[in-house]
């Protein structure tokens, strides 16, 4: 797959060649090679035998590889639901016209936040084990400042979280990403997921999408710091 070749000709590359192509770190946190789902995160300076994997959400929307299977979301405007496959589902040709690859979230002054799914399966299947639990068969979301800058990961969400981030553009209004449900493998299927801006505060149920007055809160809604989690 694309990925694998890819990966190859990026690995044998000096450090600065590889950013030539504008294919950036991938971190977490303080660490600037943390990010386990992509290539050219936190395994990348290690001995291990690499297998099987790709890029993230922000250097996967780079690519251009699945132009015709991403979106830029500008909150600001429009709210966005839709549903999301990885990259496996493209290979097996699991993908159906309306499903996307990656998403990208676009704000005024606000660093970009792309997101995808990624899943230990097929040409995405490897990972160490000690980010199994956090990273596997979630949407993943990072950050980047712009175009060839490192991406920073910021939440793992699995079915039923939700990442919000306050003063959106400086609105005054909390962006939410909200994961509504993920498929058990590719495939059955991606993941449904919502993006809006705080005062029209959508809810998801396995067939429907509503909109509900941004004055009303959904008993079922348990907020934490960044996280919430639907019961």
């Amino acid at each position: 797959g694309q990925c694998i070749l890819i990966f190859m000709f990026v690995y044998t590359m000096p450090r600065p060649t590889r950013h030539n192509l504008l294919f950036s770190h991938s971190g977490e946190g303080d660490q600037e090679y943390g990010d386990p789902t992509g290539i050219m995160g936190g395994m990348i300076e290690s001995p291990h035998n690499w297998g099987r994997m790709c890029f993230n959400a922000a250097n996967t929307f780079h690519t251009g590889w699945y132009s015709d299977r991403q979106v830029t979301v500008s909150p600001e405007a429009e709210a966005y639901n839709g549903d999301i496959v990885d990259v496996n589902a493209v290979y097996l040709g699991q993908i159906n016209d309306q499903e996307k690859v990656v998403i990208r979230v676009q704000g005024t002054m606000e660093d970009t936040l792309f997101f995808m799914l990624h899943r230990l399966e097929g040409i995405t299947s490897d990972m160490h084990s000690e980010y199994i639990p956090t990273y596997a068969d979630r949407v993943n979301i990072v950050r980047q400042a712009s175009q060839g800058a490192s991406s920073m990961t910021v939440a793992q969400l699995s079915s039923g979280k939700e990442y919000i981030q306050s003063n959106w553009a400086g609105t005054g209004k909390s962006l939410h990403i909200k994961v509504c449900s993920i498929a058990r493998k590719s495939t059955d299927g991606g993941a449904k997921v919502l993006v809006f801006l705080e005062g029209e505060k959508m809810t998801c149920d396995e067939n429907t999408i509503t909109t509900i007055p941004g004055n009303i809160t959904p008993a079922s809604l348990v907020t934490s710091t960044s996280l919430v989690e639907l019961h």
